[in-house]
């Protein structure tokens, strides 16, 4: 009967050494969830605002070329296809705006004679 009675003490006290275990793990995990979703937050916080930076570049040189190649009057063909590859990446990130407008004039140059070579 001691025996039985030392058994079942012994039960007990590993049944609650095992829940307080499983409890802290679970503490500790949760812990570190809410510290992964803060790292991918942070991370598409910053890839978003990489995505515009790039976007608001390429949106600038696009209008910087048809000021530039309008005052011309004419665009290599090499140029032209640099502001096409250009505005085709402008526009998958999601540009869709003034560029566009500028894109088509400069698209709509006509070609110089003296092809320009780098």
């Amino acid at each position: 009967m001691v025996f039985q009675l030392f058994l079942t003490l012994l039960s007990v006290v590993l049944t609650s050494a095992l829940g307080v275990y499983v409890t802290r793990l679970n503490r500790k995990y949760d812990g570190r969830e809410s510290e992964l979703r803060a790292i991918e937050q942070k991370r598409k916080k910053e890839e978003l605002a990489q995505r515009n930076g790039i976007k608001a570049i390429l949106r600038d040189r696009v209008i910087q070329a048809d000021i530039h190649f309008s005052r011309t009057g004419e665009i290599s063909l090499q140029d032209k296809e640099n502001v096409q590859m250009m505005y085709e990446a402008y526009h998958d990130l999601g540009g869709n705006d003034i560029a566009t407008a500028s894109y088509k004039r400069v698209i709509a140059l006509p070609i110089s004679q003296e092809e320009h070579i780098s």
